[in-house]
């Protein structure tokens, strides 16, 4: 943001936080410009310019029975079984859990619900692995599934096929490219 405040300092910004299905419609319905997300699934109205991918593991609180336990000791089936907490939106058939949920208590519409969800200590979850690394440094959150059942997350900034780009849309990407082959090169 702040490349691109400083190369186009009269442009308004507007944030809008929100799950990406409804991100994808405002750009598809242009109330926004641009969105940044996991969107999964492609689209021949959409535009996507892959950004960065996440890797994401399944976690447990320091309460839940799976806590003592390391990773390559929790079966698959065990995983399965489990009572998960599931994200409120779906990031699309191409990007599938890494394990079929048989039973799922609890929803959360953002990560910082689902490991509010974990951290309670009866679900299990999904969470990225840089959101979680504070959480398992104070001993509160633990990854238990194996680096084979941990998913890449792709991220892409999105626009709407034929729309013609402003130069400030230019200018974001511009600086946002920058930023992430600074931070792909550290």
């Amino acid at each position: 943001m702040r490349r691109f405040t400083e190369a186009a300092p009269e442009v308004r910004i507007e944030i809008v936080q929100g799950i990406q299905s409804d991100l994808r419609t405002a750009v598809l319905e242009d109330r926004i410009d641009l969105a940044i997300g996991a969107f999964g699934r492609r689209s021949e109205a959409i535009v996507a310019h892959p950004l960065c991918a996440e890797r994401q593991s399944i976690y447990c609180g320091v309460r839940h029975p799976f806590f003592e336990r390391a990773p390559d000791r929790v079966s698959r089936s065990e995983l399965e079984a489990a009572d998960w907490v599931q994200r409120g939106y779906s990031l699309g058939p191409s990007i599938p859990l890494p394990v079929e949920i048989a039973y799922s208590s609890a929803t959360a519409a953002n990560i910082e619900g689902v490991v509010m969800i974990i951290l309670a200590g009866r679900h299990i979850g999904v969470v990225p692995d840089h959101f979680a690394q504070p959480f398992e440094e104070r001993g509160a959150l633990r990854r238990i599934s194996p680096a084979t059942l941990s998913v890449d997350i792709i991220f892409s900034l999105i626009s709407r096929k034929g729309r013609r780009d402003t130069g400030a849309m230019r200018g974001f990407r511009q600086a946002l490219d920058q930023v992430v082959t600074e931070f792909a090169s550290r």
